[in-house]
């Protein structure tokens, strides 16, 4: 007995002695590497250290300092200069669990693996912390209990508490960040988050169930300044990726964002009530408010927009909508169907716009509509003080203080643009199409499902006026037929226009019967037909004939003077249209319908401005001052007027022959009446009477 008792004594002596041997040769660099080493040859942990400490003052604590810990053949899972794992007597039945874990200075990516250990209690100092979708530095923080399986790397029930220095999620990064909260069987729920973002802070609340839809109940971005090197589709396209969430308060203070291409400054924004799943949205009683001041989308520019709406759940209502947009103002109200995608505005006005047309604008107008809007509506639309230009050198044009009223407009339909329905007036003080100036051009359109009526088109080109009618019809082909009337304008206004230049010139009416197709993709020179006749001031006439866009023949010009009378001995071309009478000794021009008086002996001077002023081989007389007669005897002396030309002639000479209107005879009047009144401007007669 003695002698057993003395061996166990012996093996316990020795036991203790190798543990105090071990316990020393740990805490050296040869006892570490020789330790690690056995462990990773043994196991499937790849683990290394430098030394572990252990200090009797907490002697449940270990310490090991430059610790590495993974998978082998993958990278490390804890990479630390300093880890403090407190035991309990938990040890002794779960060796793997462990009372506290404290991981300072260092590295911890997180993976779909579990962790080699368990805790009571996770702290981090000065740590790391890399994700696939999420990358930190410099976190502090905790979590208790740490019990983490495969898919919940913090475990199912949780208190959480985490600073970080720099936190990156899905790209954006975000300074100072603080994260408090808890996880309970999957839910999760951070009651504080708060962080500095891009010169900005954020704070929220939010809260995830265990089907993994996240509410947001509240998140606020407050002065925000946010550069990005994407353009705005992608820069929104994460949204389209994230899991499903609702957002009941969403707000966006004095924010600042800028891409290529695009920018909102000075944003102000506040959603209520919108949740989004698979990049969809929904909303049953959620509102939208937006000002900025300025939102810049490629060539598009506005300036002072506000937009407030109600956001429903097959549509949204656009309660308010108005911005500065080119010089000029916008304003809007109406609503978007989901469902049709149909844009329905009730009321919208153009006032004080300086646009200039896109040099793409035809081929945009001919594009589909965008995928959130296939048709488009508006009952009431107008416009005023307006300024539309096109630079297209191929034919130019420009509207100036352009007005118009629209009802029950229909813009789009089946993602086509076009006028589709609706009355729509258009008139401006001015235009200028291909270089031809023209006054008070007006448009009245009437479009219905088939086709489009011009009930009145109408302008002022030099001193008379264009008029026209015509129609469209909705079909692809779009053949259209216009007529077009003009009374008293220039001769030459159809060349800039396609017609081809007229030998007739000056003043005059034309008829022009045009017919073809404006269909989409094609020229429409080839397809229009159509004929022209004209007529000047002066009774010439001209027929032509456009087959396909070429003018195959012109019908010879038709003179059609007046004949001028005259008497035997004199006659005095007339000029404006009227007629002088002359008796067989002397002849008198008349001015603008204005008379002289004449003696049977005497010579009468001609009135000023454009007149011819006769006189006798004997006989001078007074200039008589525009329109007013003067008497003289035979011996009366005559003095011709300095303006304009005057001819002489004697009794015997023959002047031209009269190019508008005829003469009448003379008639002669008591010497008692000196002068008459000229006829009123109002209603210009072709004979002039003498009295």
């Amino acid at each position: 007995m003695r002698f057993i008792k003395k061996f166990i004594v012996t093996v316990l002596v020795a036991i203790l002695v190798v543990l105090i041997a071990l316990y020393f040769l740990l805490q050296t660099r040869w006892g570490a590497g020789f330790t690690s080493n056995l462990i990773t040859e043994n196991s499937r942990w790849q683990l290394t250290f430098d030394k572990l400490e252990h200090r009797w003052a907490v002697p449940s604590h270990l310490v090991f300092q430059n610790l590495s810990v993974g998978y082998k053949d993958q990278p490390a899972m804890l990479s630390a200069k300093r880890v403090d794992v407190g035991l309990s007597s938990r040890q002794l039945t779960t060796p793997r669990y462990v009372d506290s874990l404290l991981l300072e200075d260092g590295t911890l990516n997180l993976n779909a693996t579990p962790p080699l250990l368990r805790a009571d209690t996770l702290r981090l100092k000065n740590m790391a912390i890399n994700q696939p979708a999420l990358n930190a530095r410099q976190v502090s923080g905790g979590v208790s209990p740490w019990l983490p399986e495969a898919g919940y790397v913090l475990g199912r029930t949780a208190q959480i508490q985490f600073s970080a220095g720099e936190l990156t999620l899905n790209g954006v990064t975000a300074r100072n960040a603080l994260l408090q909260g808890s996880i309970n069987n999957g839910e999760i729920d951070l009651s504080t988050i708060g962080a500095d973002l891009a010169r900005g802070t954020l704070t929220a609340r939010a809260r995830r169930d265990s089907q993994g839809h996240w509410w947001i109940q509240n998140l606020r971005l407050n002065e925000v300044r946010l550069q990005s090197d994407k353009p705005l589709a992608d820069f929104l396209a994460p949204v389209a990726t994230l899991p499903a969430l609702t957002l009941a308060r969403l707000d966006i203070v004095d924010a600042r964002l800028e891409g290529p291409g695009w920018a909102f400054n000075d944003l102000d924004l506040s959603l209520r009530n919108l949740a989004l799943d698979k990049g969809e949205w929904r909303s049953d009683d959620g509102t939208l408010s937006l000002n900025a001041s300025e939102i810049i989308w490629g060539n598009v520019q506005l300036n002072d927009p506000i937009l407030d709406a109600d956001l429903k759940a097959q549509s949204i209502a656009l309660r308010k909508l108005s911005t500065r947009w080119e010089r000029g103002m916008v304003r809007a109200s109406g609503e978007w169907q989901r469902g049709t995608r149909t844009l329905a505005l009730s009321d919208l006005a153009l006032v004080g716009l300086e646009y200039t047309l896109a040099q793409d604008w035809k081929a945009l107008w001919l594009a589909p509509t965008p995928g959130w809007i296939s048709n488009l509506t508006v009952q009431n639309m107008t416009a005023s003080r307006n300024l539309l230009i096109d630079i297209d050198p191929a034919f130019p044009f420009q509207l100036t203080s352009l007005d118009a009223s629209g009802q029950q407009l229909q813009l789009a339909r089946d993602g086509q643009w076009g006028l589709w329905s609706g009355t729509l007036n258009l008139t401006a003080a001015a235009a200028t199409f291909n270089r031809t100036d023209v006054r008070r051009p007006s448009l009245k359109l009437d479009a219905s499902p088939e086709n489009i009526r011009i009930n009145d088109m109408s302008l002022f080109a030099g001193e008379g006026m264009l008029e026209a009618k015509g129609e469209i019809s909705q079909q692809p082909q779009r053949p259209f037929t216009l007529d077009i009337t003009g009374r008293n304008v220039p001769l030459d206004t159809l060349n800039n226009w396609g017609w081809p230049p007229l030998t007739l010139q000056g003043n005059g009416a034309m008829q022009l019967n045009l017919t073809g197709n404006l269909a989409a993709h094609q020229p429409l020179k080839p397809t229009v037909s159509g004929q022209l006749h004209a007529t000047d001031s002066q009774g010439h006439a001209l027929n032509q004939t456009m087959v396909d866009g070429s003018v195959n023949g012109a019908a010879a010009i038709d003179p059609q003077a007046n004949a001028a009378g005259a008497q035997a001995v004199t006659q005095q071309p007339v000029q404006q249209g009227n007629a002088a009478d002359n008796s067989a000794a002397t002849q008198q021009p008349v001015q603008e319908g204005n008379a002289a008086d004449n003696s049977a002996a005497t010579q009468q001077q001609p009135v000023q401005q454009d007149n011819a002023a006769d006189s006798s081989a004997a006989a001078q007389q007074p200039p008589v001052q525009e329109g007013n007669a003067a008497d003289s005897s035979a011996a009366a002396q005559q003095q011709p007027i300095q303006e304009d030309n005057a001819a002489d002639n004697s009794a015997a000479t023959q002047p031209p022959p009269v190019e508008e209107g005829d003469a009448a005879p003379v008639q002669q009047v008591p010497e008692d009446q000196d002068n008459s009144e000229p006829p009123s401007p109002e209603q210009p007669s072709d004979a002039a009477e003498l009295i």
